[in-house]
């Protein structure tokens, strides 16, 4: 048998009270019935920017400003968890971290993966920013950069916040043109990426470059 929504949701609502009840106190059970209205569920939540916080933090400031602190750790952890390791474009915990840094916006923004000549992390960078439609990017600077680190290879993700991570006509064309200049000054774009809350695409494995 199935159990019904109305049977799953006082049950996944407890969850999430247990959830926030270090965080605020007596308090988590209303907490978390503000969290589901306006979210859907704990983990919507947690992905989303803070601007969308703000009905909440009316009545739960301090203890928002926990929760994200929380949030700021782990975030710190899985950045830690990159350094100096090879880069697969296809890791669950990889894709996880493009989404903490991109998906909590309104707009497209392109994140740059720089790696070194064994295909290990160097750094990353947000190097486009653009509407809910379009980035802006500018090549010139994109490949200055990844000269100046030495970097042999890099990839690119960028976000959609439609929620369809199919690429655009534009994502293709920009993509063919930044590979074959990476291909002239020796540095190879291993993927493009486009991720969403609960998706992501490789252009490399779509084979449209």
């Amino acid at each position: 048998m199935v159990p019904s929504q109305a049977r799953k949701t006082p049950r996944q609502l407890q969850v999430m009270a247990d959830l926030l009840a270090p965080f605020a106190g007596p308090a988590a059970p209303q907490l978390a019935s503000q969290l589901r209205s306006q979210f859907g569920s704990l983990a919507r939540a947690l992905s989303a920017p803070r601007s969308q916080w703000r009905p909440i933090e009316e009545g739960y400031g301090q203890v928002c400003d926990l929760i994200f602190a929380a949030r700021d750790l782990v975030d710190a952890a899985r950045h830690e968890q990159l350094q100096s390791t090879v880069i697969n474009s296809r890791d669950p915990e990889f894709l996880t971290y493009l989404r903490t840094c991109l998906c909590r916006s309104s707009g497209e923004s392109l994140l740059v993966v720089f790696c070194d000549n064994e295909g290990k992390y160097l750094i990353d960078e947000k190097m486009g920013w653009g509407s809910a439609h379009n980035i802006r990017l500018d090549m010139a600077h994109l490949f200055r950069r990844a000269l100046a680190l030495d970097a042999a290879s890099l990839v690119l993700a960028h976000n959609h916040p439609s929620g369809n991570c199919q690429p655009s006509e534009d994502d293709i064309v920009a993509t063919r043109k930044l590979a074959e200049v990476g291909h002239v000054l020796g540095v190879e774009v291993v993927d493009h990426l486009i991720v969403t809350r609960d998706k992501a695409y490789s252009m490399r494995a779509g084979g449209k470059f």
